[in-house]
């Protein structure tokens, strides 16, 4: 019955992560295809030039031989180019993520780039790899001696996603993790409880609304929660 309730609800997670892959790259590449991190050094028609991090999902493979332009023209519909100038890279379990300030992205008309320069171009699986967050959560992980601990609770996937993972991240050590996990674990399943296992429209706004108050709670006793997509 759980997994009747939630099938739609399901359908539009997909919906929102390739909207959210959109945002950045107007390609979704959470189900399939190639991906990139482009390390780029842009010059605008106005003599200023820009470095950052440039993220890029496609059906096509990318080749250095090819004018990154080019490539990103015939693959997609962008008309900017959204940079990302500062980022940490984490290994988290077997992945690694990429951290930045969600505030700090430049982006750049495509129409107004003069000369662009790939200085370096990383390939990897076609997960979300870029987490975005604020400044509180970020200062959080330049800390020494980060944990991290996977939440998870059956039904979770039938119920939103089955192809996400809600990770928190802390100095804490492995044991205060973990047990912040369990609770917030134990009360995210209350509330799907209470919510009948369904969250169909008004519910999955009831929903997200608490898990960003639990986050906020969380932050407060120095604890970053963030959600990771993969590919399915």
């Amino acid at each position: 019955m759980a997994r009747e309730k939630g099938s739609s609800m399901k359908n539009v997670m997909r919906i929102l992560i390739f909207l959210l892959v959109l945002s950045i790259t107007d390609k979704g590449f959470a189900d399939a295809g190639f991906a990139y991190r482009f390390f780029l050094k842009i010059t605008n028609d106005d003599g200023e030039t820009s470095k950052g991090s440039f993220y890029f999902g496609s059906w096509e493979e990318y080749g250095s031989e090819k004018s990154l332009l080019d490539f990103v023209k015939e693959n997609s519909n962008i008309k900017e180019l959204e940079i990302f100038p500062e980022i940490l890279t984490l290994k988290i379990s077997q992945s690694d993520l990429d951290f930045t300030d969600k505030n700090s992205s430049v982006k750049i008309k495509i129409s107004n780039v003069v000369n662009i320069q790939v200085i370096e171009f990383l390939s990897y699986v076609p997960n979300q790899r870029l987490v975005l967050l604020n400044e509180d959560e970020l200062n959080i992980l330049f800390r020494k001696g980060l944990n991290f601990s996977s939440l998870y609770f059956k039904d979770y996937e039938i119920i939103v996603a089955e192809n996400c993972i809600d990770i928190l991240l802390s100095d804490k050590t492995k044991e205060e993790l973990d047990y912040e996990a369990e609770i917030f674990s134990k009360k995210l399943r209350d509330k799907v409880e209470e919510l009948n296992y369904s969250l169909e429209m008004e519910n999955g706004d009831v929903y997200f609304n608490f898990f960003r108050q639990e986050k906020k709670k969380l932050l407060k006793k120095g604890i970053v929660v963030f959600t990771i997509w993969y590919a399915l």
